[in-house]
């Protein structure tokens, strides 16, 4: 995201998150894409203060909270002991446990204590400070939680939460991938942009999603690959586990896309100085390939498809043995209209390739 990181324009991020949470939609990202961002920061305060607000009017996501209470009018469970204790002290109350069902949930509570430190940042734009603060007035009975210090895994959805998913989300991104430091003060600063291997995961996510969504012929998966051993080989002790970014099905067809996110998608060689493609990147997708496709059938095609950067940007296809092994370049520093196109050809090229006679269905638009 800066200058040293893969080139993504920040309202493509937007888009990112929409395919990767699966809450696309598609009017608020053309209106994403039409503001200016200086930054990160000011992307995600914008959406979280859209949706703060949109949550504010559906009402605020509650839980059940369970706390003692001591009083002259019983309700919940009664503790025996406890209230037969306060009779004894002459007092005549009844001590209850008692389940509310309250604003002063977990999520809400990231929410707001994100929406906080956001506000505290002096780089965000200020109009999107000045709505963030507009609608933590209606989390007053939230309380904040340290930051510092989150169970993601507490967090779970249904039907009645999803609309928090993408949120959350965010707000992770923030609290896991933008927080510099806590000084003396315990003051959190926050950079402005996401660290790399956030938006990595980001990516891959966006990925499988993006073809999901629009391939809905093919499967779509990032499944495991088996090591190819042969039948005299009791163990597999020791080997590495080969876990795809991205796998696309159809018949008898299959393309692994190993997905990378790289400031230089290509090193230089030291004898001539040309540049290749790192070595290690091509040996994994081909051992990926080659461990897929058993009998050597040509049915299985690897491709490793990069960020494009300001480093020169790899667009070739080579036949290895029967299988055919890419390296392409997503462009993602222009509109998503053009992100799409890319991805979509990137699909019809493959499949044209591996069913070059066949008339094969078409994506959603």
């Amino acid at each position: 995201m800066d200058e040293a990181s893969p080139r993504i324009r920040i309202q493509n991020v937007y888009w990112m998150l929409a395919y990767a949470f699966q809450c696309l939609n598609e009017g608020e990202a053309k209106e994403y894409s039409r503001e200016e961002f200086d930054n990160l920061l000011s992307l995600f305060g914008r959406i979280l203060a859209n949706g703060l607000a949109k949550q504010v009017k559906q009402g605020l996501a509650r839980e059940y909270k369970t706390y003692t209470e001591t009083s002259g009018c019983p309700r919940g469970q009664l503790l025996v002991p406890e209230t037969m204790l306060s009779a004894a002290r002459h007092q005549k109350l009844a001590v209850c446990d008692v389940d509310d069902y309250v604003e002063d949930s977990y999520p809400n509570q990231i929410l707001k204590s994100t929406a906080l430190l956001l506000t505290r940042q002096p780089n965000l734009d200020e109009s999107v400070r000045k709505d963030l603060l507009r609608q933590l007035a209606f989390f007053g009975k939230v309380s904040t939680t340290d930051l510092r210090h989150v169970s993601w895994n507490r967090l779970s959805y249904n039907r009645n939460n999803r609309s928090y998913r993408m949120l959350l989300a965010i707000c992770q991104l923030i609290i896991d991938g933008m927080i510099i430091s806590t000084d003396k003060d315990k003051v959190i600063r926050l950079r402005e942009y996401i660290d790399d291997s956030r938006m990595y995961d980001l990516y891959e996510k966006f990925l499988l999603m993006f073809y999901k969504h629009h391939f809905p012929f093919l499967t779509v998966s990032h499944s495991q690959i088996d090591w190819n051993l042969g039948p005299e080989n009791k163990t597999t002790a020791y080997l590495p586990l080969m876990q795809s970014d991205l796998m696309l099905s159809y018949k008898q067809k299959t393309l692994i896309i190993d997905a990378k996110y790289y400031e230089k998608p290509l090193s230089r060689r030291f004898q001539d100085s040309r540049p290749v493609l790192p070595s290690g990147n091509l040996y994994q997708i081909y051992t990926y390939v080659n461990n897929l496709d058993v009998f050597s059938t040509g049915d299985v095609s690897g491709m490793l498809l990069y960020i494009k950067s300001d480093s020169p940007s790899p667009d070739a296809d080579y036949m290895m043995r029967n299988n055919r092994i890419s390296a392409k370049t997503l462009d993602m520093d222009c509109p998503f209209e053009e992100i799409k196109a890319q991805l979509f050809t990137l699909a019809e090229n493959w499949l044209s390739y591996a069913l070059p006679d066949e008339p094969l269905p078409q994506p959603i638009a």
